[in-house]
């Protein structure tokens, strides 16, 4: 991680790359245009699927498309599109999720079909043999195809609240948001504001987490919580599953510690007795899909490292300093999320610099092929006029500007971390490897979260000795593409693939056509 100064002049250096290419830029902003929508059609081409194995939920076999359908699945006309459908060969093992893979795969589909904001209240047929698909219920672990309960689109408030749908597979109950669609999902992206819970009262001072996916939670859950009590009792649910893409899987991650939070009387002042009545019964795990950073632990400050040498008031402190790990480590240790390739939006919203790699790799591909409209219709409007604001106030230096506007912003970002595991795919064909993302500065240590792999003995060799877990800042930006053109479109493929591509869903759609 570079330190505040750094950042500011790696920022500097951007910001007169993009004047260099326009030097009016930011004169005419204002918040009207909008993202392209077909980019992800140009990305570069992968190779369709060439096997047809039969591995059927085995936590440790690797397993392709087949296990969600067969080569018929995916229609002839595909052939003509740029991106082909292709399947993630090694979906993430029990040992990283904690469920299954087919339940994995499960939590992606219902991540991927919800974006269709259609009427969800039916079984997945298809998914199960004997209703058209290819997963029999021993290779499935489920005696029965999955239950659509629940399905709210929000009614008129549909274009401002993403649908919520909950599943119920067996004893699994998965509840699964809608990743970004519209204009205020992109508001509530954007809004990296903190905000605590009543939920967590009791370590509310040091545990807080992003302000406007909390809302969505606390919204959802005011109005459908009674719903849930009563399908977990009438169901023997043992499993409560919080899922979503983007958005939604960092809704997802704030729903855990919300639920977590309500569970447990040690985190909480008020009394949420249906709630509690759940503790010990019930698992909650989040199973997200290229989130963003979501939860920020900031420690109070301390007269001493020697609790003996404490006072009273810094006693309290630090009780309450040792009780927001634990509430985080309680919630972190049943967490994931995926990262696949170099998409930006698990790396936001504590690995700014990140950002800042992408930006340049943008103009460096207009410097290579200048696209006269290349702020036009990439910056984005929107972008255009908030970055504006930071860097172009007539009575101020660069300098200052950068310090007075930007530092408290870039300082808000970088408290964010990932408490969950991150499951990094570096393509479709590579197995997936787990990282965890530390924050030296707050002392909260990811690693006592999750428990280190042990590598096999080698012919009656003794095991190896638990490995830690490698950091997820280390993995290095790799710039993509020729063209503007072409690193949007690998920009946009990162971030879709997983749950589109179809990467980890069970189904094809033709989510690529051009």
């Amino acid at each position: 991680m570079s330190s505040p100064k750094e950042f500011e002049e790696k920022l500097k250096a951007v910001v007169d790359r993009v004047k260099k290419i326009d030097p009016d830029w930011g004169a005419t902003a204002s918040p009207t245009a909008s993202p392209p929508s077909t980019l992800f059609a140009t990305a570069t081409a992968t190779s369709a699927p060439s096997s047809n194995d039969d591995n059927k939920g085995d936590d440790t076999s690797k397993q392709n498309y087949a296990d969600g359908g067969d080569d018929d699945s995916i229609p002839a006309s595909t052939k003509n599109l740029k991106v082909p459908p292709k399947f993630i060969v090694t979906p993430p093992t029990k040992e990283m999720t904690g469920v299954s893979p087919f339940l994995t795969r499960l939590c992606a589909t219902i991540s991927a079909d919800i974006y269709r904001n259609e009427d969800l209240t039916k079984e997945f047929n298809g998914i199960i043999d004997g209703d058209g698909g290819s997963y029999t219920a021993k290779g499935s672990g489920l005696t029965k195809p999955p239950e659509v309960l629940l399905y709210e689109n929000n009614g008129i408030y549909d274009d401002t609240n993403p649908p919520v749908v909950v599943v119920v597979a067996d004893q699994t109950m998965i509840i699964g948001w809608r990743g970004s669609h519209t204009i205020m999902d992109w508001v509530r992206d954007f809004g990296f504001f903190v905000g605590s819970s009543f939920r967590w009262s009791k370590v509310a001072k040091v545990v807080k987490v992003q302000g406007a996916y909390m809302s969505m939670v606390e919204s959802f859950m005011v109005t459908n919580e009674e719903i849930i009590f009563k399908t977990i009792k009438e169901r023997n649910i043992t499993d409560l599953i919080l899922t979503g893409h983007s958005l939604a899987g960092g809704v997802a991650q704030v729903g855990h510690l919300w639920i977590e939070g309500s569970m447990n009387q040690q985190f909480h002042s008020n009394s949420y007795a249906s709630w509690e009545e759940l503790n010990g019964t019930v698992t909650v795990r989040t199973i997200a899909f290229e989130a963003p950073m979501t939860t920020v632990y900031t420690p109070l400050q301390l007269g001493s490292a020697d609790y003996a040498e404490l006072s009273d008031g810094d006693k309290e402190n630090a009780d309450v300093n040792a009780l927001g790990v634990e509430f985080l480590k309680r919630c972190g240790a049943n967490m994931c999320t995926t990262c696949y390739g170099m998409d930006v939006v698990p790396r936001m919203y504590g690995q700014v610099e990140w950002g800042l790699d992408v930006i340049d790799n943008l103009i460096s591909a207009n410097e290579n092929h200048p696209d006269a409209n290349f702020l036009q219709k990439y910056a984005w409007k929107i972008a255009e006029y908030y970055l504006n604001k930071f860097i172009q106030k007539k009575e101020a230096t660069a300098t200052h500007m950068l310090e007075s506007m930007v530092a408290p912003y870039v300082q808000c970002a970088r408290s964010y971390q990932h408490i969950g595991k991150i499951i990094w795919y570096k393509d479709a064909d590579t197995e997936p490897q787990v990282y965890i993302d530390d924050i030296p500065e707050n002392g909260l240590c990811i690693a006592d979260f999750h428990t280190p792999t042990t590598t096999s003995g080698i012919d009656g060799q003794s095991p190896s000795p638990p490995q830690p877990l490698p950091q997820f800042r280390t993995i290095a930006y790799i710039p993509s593409g020729n063209t503007v053109d072409e690193v949007v479109a690998t920009i946009s493929y990162n971030h879709l693939f997983i749950v589109f591509g179809p990467g980890l869903s069970l189904s094809w759609q033709s989510w690529f056509e051009d």
